[in-house]
């Protein structure tokens, strides 16, 4: 915290502004007590004072968190003008999703970097926290060494099992692609087990090159996450060992009870593979086009039926969905239920956030779609 008497400008001379976001302004600047370079994430616009409560407790769980493998806390308080403010260590680097952007990482540097990772996530999972957010945009590479991840932003990160004072019921928090089913849910009781779902789909994303539940637009990707099986390493890259195969589908595991408990388990059960050459094929961004994936198994027609009132706009990296961002019609997934029983279809209800149906194929495309 700001020493009392102090003033924001009095510990720290900003230099410039390096990211802006709706909520959110990310500043480059000089710790004028400790010294050395800091980053002071601040809020503004009329909402900043409803997200306060949450930017004070990403401060408190990183005072918790003294670990290399996570940004440093040096200091929160408001500016001058009554602005939340959060400052962290200066991390030099890049993220995940852009070095993966860049040039990628070979198998072995995949998982000795997701062991890193989980080593991380192990810590805090001890303390009870749970990151809920965990991306390729969310981990920094030090230096550019993908033996040195950190991860960043627990904004939507929680403390403790229960539900959140400050996260309103029955809203979906994280990333679509990388959160969980039962995130995407709503689901109250989250534990370690999504942040090891969300893992999962790093280290498929760092070993193939592509998403592990890839679509067109948003509404694809959850149908995918809620209702496919996931997806196999070995039906993309034959190479992979089977030990590693099967631990990343448990991982992605629709469901948590078969998924390794936090993130102690995932880096016990990575480390137990052995070290696997570090100098192999290099995967590169987006080298097969996902469609051309699909054609090395079966191909089906699913077609996919979603209620909602408005999505999210895309930032350059993966969007963190936060709260209102969707709002729902919770109250029409009853009688959807007992509508579509006769046409054999599945329905997932998103509390507060959308409804969405898939029906298998068992006509023709142009049938199909008048039945959806």
């Amino acid at each position: 915290m700001i020493e009392p008497g102090q003033t924001i400008a009095q510990r720290f001379e900003i230099e410039r502004r390096v990211s802006a976001g709706g909520m959110s302004a990310v500043f480059r600047a000089v710790d004028l007590r400790l010294g050395g370079v800091v980053a002071v994430k601040v809020l503004y616009g009329r909402d900043a004072g409803e997200h306060k409560e949450r930017l004070y407790r990403e401060a408190r769980i990183l005072e918790k968190l003294s670990h290399p493998g996570i940004v440093k806390h040096v200091a929160h308080g408001e500016t001058d003008d009554g602005m939340p403010y959060l400052a962290m260590e200066w991390i030099v680097g890049e993220t995940l999703g852009k070095r993966l952007a860049r040039v990628g990482l070979t198998m072995g540097e995949s998982v000795k970097m997701v062991t890193r990772v989980a080593e991380t996530l192990a810590v805090a999972h001890a303390k009870g926290i749970i990151h809920r957010d965990i991306k390729p945009g969310n981990m920094l590479l030090r230096d550019l060494d993908f033996d040195r991840p950190a991860l960043i932003d627990f904004g939507i990160a929680r403390m403790g099992l229960g539900a959140s004072a400050i996260t309103n019921t029955g809203v979906m928090l994280g990333t679509l692609g990388y959160m969980a089913p039962e995130q995407a849910r709503g689901t109250k009781q989250l534990d370690a087990r999504a942040d090891v779902f969300a893992l999962g789909a790093v280290l498929f994303k760092c070993i193939t090159g592509l998403p592990a539940f890839a679509g067109d637009d948003e509404i694809a990707i959850l149908a995918k996450m809620l209702f496919e099986a996931p997806p196999r390493l070995r039906d993309i890259r034959k190479d992979v060992p089977a030990a590693l195969d099967d631990l990343l589908g448990r991982m992605l595991s629709r469901d948590p009870m078969q998924r390794p408990t936090d993130g102690g388990v995932v880096a016990a059960e990575l480390a137990a593979l052995g070290g696997l050459d570090p100098v192999g094929t290099l995967v590169t961004r987006e080298t097969t086009l996902h469609a051309d994936v699909i054609t090395r198994g079966e191909q089906r027609l699913v077609s996919v039926v979603a209620v909602a009132s408005h999505s999210h706009a895309e930032d350059e990296e993966e969007s963190t969905i936060v709260d209102g961002t969707w709002q729902g019609l919770k109250s029409l997934s009853g009688k959807l239920r007992t509508a579509i029983q006769p046409f054999g279809a599945q329905l997932e209800s998103l509390p507060n956030v959308m409804i969405v149906v898939t029906l298998p194929v068992r006509h023709s495309a142009t049938d199909q779609a008048t039945r959806a």
